[in-house]
């Protein structure tokens, strides 16, 4: 049973003509809110691939191997968007794909990875190397604390905002492709998140599927957070 779907061309109508990888959720930290309570990726029809590949009994390691080695074989004409749905839950496995990312970037033209990642707070930035990579934050805390880890952050939110806005001098974007139907390979906001870090932008995403059910889990998550914290300081 295979864990990792690696396509030469997308059909994923939300991120456009591109490559993309596809990853059993095994490979998510379990940290991860969204898991089981409205992760994008368990929805649509990328829910039918999600729970194909979930079927699978591979481990982290074992799933970032098999990604790495279906990068190896695509061409190289399109951008990459790594993880439509999967992630990377430890240093080891964020070496091996963007081991393999690197690689990509080199076979025939100047491309663009990029990426979503939920295990921000333990992964070094630097592991990602040239991958685009945005830190999956769910509070204007999470992503004070995600910039200072060296991380371009994207944030979840249960509505979307008209507009852009600014709170701490941090500007806060909707996502394109949510408000305009533009999508990520005609936006491209997301192929820099050097650029978005150094000018304090935020991308902002809605939640997808079952928002409510999602955004109480998130809630519980960053009240756990908070609970944690607030332990470690008596001690």
């Amino acid at each position: 049973m295979t864990s990792v779907v690696v396509k030469e061309i997308s059909q994923n109508t939300k991120v456009g003509p591109s490559s993309a990888t596809y990853a059993s959720q095994r490979s998510c930290p379990s940290g991860c809110p969204l898991r089981g309570s409205g992760c994008y990726g368990e929805g649509g029809n990328v829910g039918f691939t999600t729970r194909r590949l979930n079927k699978s009994e591979d481990n982290p390691i074992e799933i970032a191997k098999a990604e790495a080695d279906g990068i190896d074989k695509l061409t190289g004409l399109l951008d990459l968007r790594l993880h439509v749905v999967g992630d990377c839950p430890d240093e080891e496995s964020v070496k091996i794909v963007s081991d393999a990312a690197m690689r990509f970037r080199k076979r025939l033209r100047p491309t663009d990875v990029w990426t979503y990642h939920h295990a921000w707070k333990t992964v070094a930035r630097a592991l990602w190397q040239g991958v685009s990579v945005l830190a999956s934050c769910h509070s204007h805390e999470e992503v004070l604390e995600a910039m200072q880890r060296g991380y371009a952050p994207a944030m979840t939110v249960k509505k979307m905002p008209k507009k852009a806005y600014k709170k701490d001098g941090i500007t806060y974007v909707p996502c394109r492709e949510q408000v305009s139907e533009t999508t990520c390979v005609e936006c491209r906001l997301c192929f820099d998140d050097m650029n978005l870090l150094a000018k304090k932008i935020v991308i902002l995403f809605e939640l997808h599927t079952g928002k409510n059910k999602a955004y109480k889990a998130i809630q519980a998550y960053l009240n756990k957070g908070e609970t944690d914290a607030s332990t470690n300081q008596l001690h």
